[in-house]
């Protein structure tokens, strides 16, 4: 081979191979396990060192070499490590990044590229299970990582074996020399000239190597995972069907442990073996592992537990070698935190191994045989070398990175956090124009990565949560995938300054757990950027309806409230709400407000909406108002069927009136702290709080005030009734009366505001007024006038005159009189006060009949706005009354009798209010001075200041008649809401069955909706219903299916646009292949040229009209503008 040979070749495969850090006799299982494959037998000449120096290769030779190779076709013979010149590697680069930005977006990028492919083999379409959006996002995603390392060839390999196991089912020949062909013809297509000859060498020649790779892991590999994957599927498979509450895989991607959960001790495998229950055949895979493990001797081995609880999730992810090799580390992470390091037993990968196979033949005896038992044997050989060497590295990475760290100085971490945003946008210049904060927060982010990286070593089952919960929020952000890596190596080389000699096992600390939270994030990035929540992120409600348009039937709904990553989740609409988009937000709530059906079942959001966020109302309430309205709208469906002027209308109030555990739903409550008169009076919230009311609360309040009722009748009796009666037994009856009200009426009251005061005063809840600081709970109309009312009957008890007469009694000896010398001095006052707490006890009893009629309520609100608006007339009034007087005792005036300020103000009051005598309106006169400033006074009072006082009233009450009757329910909900504690829960639950939430209701005469709601009838001319709200659809009843389009929501220009951009596709690419530069210099984009119309794809065109059968792009194009 020749020196360009050796040195482009300079690697074979690498996986089944035997590592020298391998555990027991791991290695030797898998060299058994291994297949005789062409590469092994090609080792020697595959296995070269890198020469350098004068040795090294020229580019020519090595151009020659690659083109010599690669060019001819694709090469899946053997897995080597591809060299290409340098000046390839930035054409390349170079090439690819002109070909994004003349084709406007990485998306329309990617589609070009689907484009170009279908058009040269239109039955790969059919091989795709995602639509032409999606894999324009994933070809984009992974083609752009692979060019980025072109220059790397372990890089570059790896990746490619990566991606290759990603696409074993689908791979082959064919499809890899379409694909070829169809990249190179969407860039000589969109750059035209730019495109050259040495660009279209280069990426010929790179992607004829990684199709070699996938042809040759398919080859080699496939059939092994296939067998691996579909086994393990077949195992829990058999397992669910006979034990499905036991069943304890770990679902799909979960990574970790929940926060805050302790580590397994092996408590499963010790139950195991000291069951009492005799367990003769287990039939779960995980039972009979256990089972095993305590027969085999290995129940104190609490790793193994563990082991089992991260092995599914490596079993499920087969495929997926990135996805394996993460999920090793967090294992190795946890083994050596929470056994290797606390020195117990020492871990016997081969003992899990034993345990294992033993198990899987156990659970599935008939599937198994020789090649599934390699296979399984090749699959742990390869998890047991990574967790080996990673045991061995984190050992002694923990203390050395903490170490590292700590003992930076200040100066030295400021200087280090400024380099390593030097070295990022250095190499991804991208990145600027994502983060747009201050330096200081930048400092703030990197402090964190850093905490994150010594901590993960020594909790790992908290921060790998927490990372990939980091992760999910850079999903929402929409930060690009491709800049943690090199993040990641910032920081790494940063740091290399301020390691010493002697410390790097600190530095390889920190780039292990910098490479380990890069991937984590990554993964988290890329699993979590869904359609849904690209376009959520975008504030793109037209993408989001794309999105949402070819998304499951029976998948829709979960995509608009839950993307889950792992242990890990995020809700795309609360992330809406809480950035502010709402227009994305909007969209998603009427959707899951619309009822769907085809001919098996309706899909209704309602309850999945309540379901993941039960506190969406309070949400809302806080960060997004207006939503609040189109979320309530969602809750009624009204029939177009009008029968007897009535109209049948269902009310989908479950989740307003009861929570998930069958408890009182906080929703209302939040309701009514929310204050919003509009919201308080929408149709579904009175019925919600009308149902509750009239059904179970009114009979409760009723009882309640009976006793305040009561108690103002005793206090009549002892205050007004029997007032002017003497008589020894009107005496004892004032006497048991007063007393009853001081002991069972000031007793009840006085503890009701101690224990408020004291619960306020604990939670912090003290609120800063004129008077001072009190606590939250006054600012209640009610408890102020009880607080009022609590103060006065204090005062009442103090000077209460039958105490004062208590020990001298009356001339006629009566101990319970109220007439005593002793009581002379305070008798006025204890009338005054008494008649202030009768007045306060009508009020009180105002304000509870306020609650149980709401008519009463909006009245007594009206008469409150009016009440300001007089007492703002009255402070002016006095005010020109006390300026008038002055005004006028100041000048030289003869009337003798009128001097003084207080004169004058009495004179001037009396004419405000028209009681003056006519003897002083004839001494007025007799001064001309005093008589003109009279009548100017007179003009501004009678006039002026009355009808601007009647102007006001008119205007305020205006303003606030359409809120009266929502600010009156707003009075009767947070009653309601305070009640619902004191409701037993008998009664609740009661209640509950009487309603009948849980049985379908009819939309017609048999067909049976949503259950949830109850139904009602009213009047038809309430609501006007021309459209059915419910949308039904034909077809395929099938969950996996979208829901067709309906065909008013096409929009002709749209679909106008569409045409043209197809139009000017096509012309870009038939432009791009022609020699001449002239030919199509002078031609329109849009124009359809002789060429274009005698191509094979234009050639089924009618002649009569050619647009109309052009094929219409899918709803996921994102059209640029033209």
């Amino acid at each position: 081979m020749s020196d360009a040979g050796r040195f482009c070749v300079s690697g074979s495969s690498s996986i089944g191979r035997t590592s020298e850090g391998s555990t027991e006799q791991e290695g030797s299982a898998d060299e058994e396990a291994r297949p005789k494959s062409s590469a092994s037998s090609s080792s020697d000449e595959g296995d070269v060192v890198e020469e350098v120096g004068e040795n090294m290769p020229s580019q020519e030779n090595l151009a020659r070499y690659c083109r010599e190779k690669f060019e001819s076709g694709v090469q899946d013979a053997m897995l080597e490590k591809l060299r290409l010149p340098e000046d390839w590697i930035e054409e390349i680069k170079e090439t690819w990044l002109a070909f994004v930005e003349r084709s406007g977006s990485r998306q329309a990028a990617g589609e070009a590229v689907w484009d170009a492919v279908m058009e040269l083999s239109p039955h790969l379409q059919k091989s795709f299970r995602f639509s032409r959006h999606v894999f324009a996002v994933r070809f984009m995603n992974g083609t752009s990582s692979l060019i980025a390392d072109s220059g790397n060839p372990e890089t570059l390999k790896d990746k490619a074996e990566k991606l290759a196991f990603q696409h074993m089912n689908t791979v082959s020949l064919e499809n890899v020399e379409t694909f070829v062909a169809g990249i190179t013809t969407a860039m000589d297509g969109e750059l035209g000239h730019r495109f050259s000859e040495v660009s279209f060498q280069s990426f010929r020649v790179l992607f004829n190597y990684i199709g070699g790779i996938f042809l040759f892991v398919k080859r080699e590999y496939g059939e092994r995972v296939r067998r691996i994957l579909c086994s393990w599927q077949d195992a829990n498979k058999y397992s669910a069907e006979h034990h499905e509450h036991e069943s304890s895989e770990v679902h799909g991607d979960a990574t970790a442990q929940a926060p805050g959960q302790k580590e397994p001790e092996g408590g499963d495998i010790k139950a195991a073996r000291t069951k009492k229950k005799v367990i003769e055949t287990p039939q779960t895979f995980r039972d009979m592992f256990m089972f095993n493990a305590s027969v085999m001797g290995y129940a104190d081995t609490d790793w193994m537990n563990c082991t089992l609880d991260y092995f599914g999730a490596m079993a499920n992810n087969a495929d997926k070698p990135y996805r394996m090799q993460e999920e090793c580390h967090v294992l190795a992470l946890i083994l050596n935190r929470h056994y290797v390091a606390k020195g117990r037993k020492t871990i016997s990968l081969v003992s899990f191994k034993t345990v294992l196979l033993a198990s899987l033949r156990s659970v599935m005896p008939q599937d198994w045989d020789m090649d599934l038992d390699e296979a399984w044997t090749w699959f742990w050989g390869q998890i047991a070398r990574t967790l080996s060497g990673c045991l061995t590295k984190v050992s002694r990475y923990r203390r050395s990175l903490q170490q590292l760290i700590t003992n930076m100085s200040e100066d030295d971490l400021s200087t280090f956090r400024e380099s390593i945003f030097d070295k990022f946008f250095e190499t991804s210049p991208g990145a600027r124009n994502h983060l747009k904060v201050s330096a200081t927060r930048l400092w703030y982010v990197i402090d964190n990565i850093l905490h994150l990286a010594m901590e993960i070593y020594s909790d790992p089952s908290v921060k790998v949560p927490e990372v990939s919960a980091v992760g999910l929020r850079h999903v929402g952000m929409s930060i690009p995938s491709q800049f943690f890596a090199p993040l990641a190596d910032a920081i790494v080389e940063s740091m290399k300054p301020y390691v010493g000699e002697g410390r790097q096992v600190a530095l390889e600390s920190l780039r292990w757990s910098m490479e380990l939270l890069a991937q984590i994030m990554t993964r988290v990035n890329v699993e979590g950027s869904t359609l849904v929540m690209k376009a959520v992120s975008q504030n793109d409600p037209l993408a989001l309806s794309r999105a949402l348009a070819i998304a499951p039937r029976g998948q829709r709904i979960h995509e608009m409230l839950t993307v889950a990553v792992g242990s890990q989740s995020i809700s795309p609409l609360y992330w809406s709400i809480e950035t502010g988009h709402l227009a994305c937000a909007r969209t998603i709530i009427q959707d899951l407000m619309t009822i769907r059906g085809d001919r098996n079942v309706y899909y209704f959001g309602c309850d999945d909406l309540f379901r993941r966020h039960p506190d969406i109302i309070s949400k809302m309430s806080v960060f997004a108002p207006d939503l609040l309205w189109p979320l309530l709208e969602g809750l009624i469906w009204r029939s177009r069927i009008v029968k007897g002027e009535l109209r049948r209308a269902i009310y989908y109030i479950k989740n307003l009136i009861q929570d998930s555990f069958g408890n009182f739903s906080e929703n209302i409550e939040v309701l009514a702290e929310h204050g919003d008169p509009q919201v308080i009076v929408h149709p579904a919230v009175m019925k919600a709080v009308d149902v509750i009311w009239y059904r179970l609360a009114m009979f409760r309040f009723i009882l309640q005030r009976m006793y305040s009722i009561f108690a103002l009748c005793v206090l009549l009796t002892g205050q007004s009734f029997l007032h002017g009666s003497t008589s020894r037994e009107a005496n004892i009856i004032i006497a048991v009366c007063r007393g009853f009200t001081y002991v069972f009426g000031l007793g009840p009251l006085l503890c009701q505001h101690v224990l408020h005061f004291l619960r306020d005063a604990m939670a912090g809840q003290m609120v800063r007024t004129i008077i001072g600081p009190m606590p939250r709970y006054l600012l209640s109309p009610e408890w102020f006038s009880s607080a009022v009312l609590l103060v006065v009957l204090i005062a009442m008890l103090s000077l209460e005159p039958v105490i004062w007469c208590l020990y001298h009694g009356s001339a006629q000896g009566d101990l319970l009189t109220r007439s005593c010398p002793q009581s002379d001095p305070v008798r006025d006052w204890y009338s005054a006060i008494s008649a202030l707490a009768v007045m306060l006890h009508w009020c009180l009893v105002l304000l509870d009949i306020s609650i149980f009629s709401t008519r009463v309520g909006a009245f007594l609100l009206a008469c409150r706005y009016v009440a300001t608006q007089v007492a703002l007339t009255i402070a002016a009034a006095f005010f020109f009354v006390f300026s008038f007087a002055t005004a006028i005792n100041a000048m030289a005036h003869t009337l003798v009798e009128l001097d003084g300020v207080q004169s004058w103000v009495l004179v001037l009051s009396q004419i405000t209010l028209g009681t003056v005598p006519s003897d002083s309106w004839q001494s007025l006169q007799a001064d001309d001075s005093v008589q003109v400033m009279v009548s100017v006074f007179c003009i501004i009072m009678v006039t002026f200041m009355l009808n601007l006082l009647v102007a006001q009233i008119v205007a305020c009450y205006g303003k606030c008649f359409t809120d009266l009757q929502g600010f009156a329910r707003l009075n009767r909900t947070s009653h309601l809401a305070e009640m619902a504690d004191q409701i037993p829960r008998r009664r609740w639950s009661a209640f509950l069955e009487t309603l009948h939430l849980e049985e379908p209701l009819e939309f017609g005469e048999g067909d049976r909706g949503p259950a949830g709601g109850l139904e009602v009838l009213e009047s038809a001319k309430a609501h006007l219903v021309i459209q059915d709200s419910v949308q039904r659809y034909s077809g395929s009843t099938s969950p996996d299916t979208p829901w067709p389009e309906p065909r008013e929501h096409k929009d002709g220009f749209e679909r106008l646009e569409r045409m043209l951009l197809k139009l000017q596709q096509t012309e870009r690419r038939k432009g791009g292949h022609s020699s001449s530069a002239a030919s199509g210099a002078g031609r329109s984009p849009f124009s359809l040229s002789p060429e274009s119309e005698s191509s094979p794809r234009d050639a089924e065109l009618p002649p009569e009209s050619p647009t109309k059968s052009l094929p219409t792009p899918s709803r996921s194009l994102r059209v640029p503008e033209l």
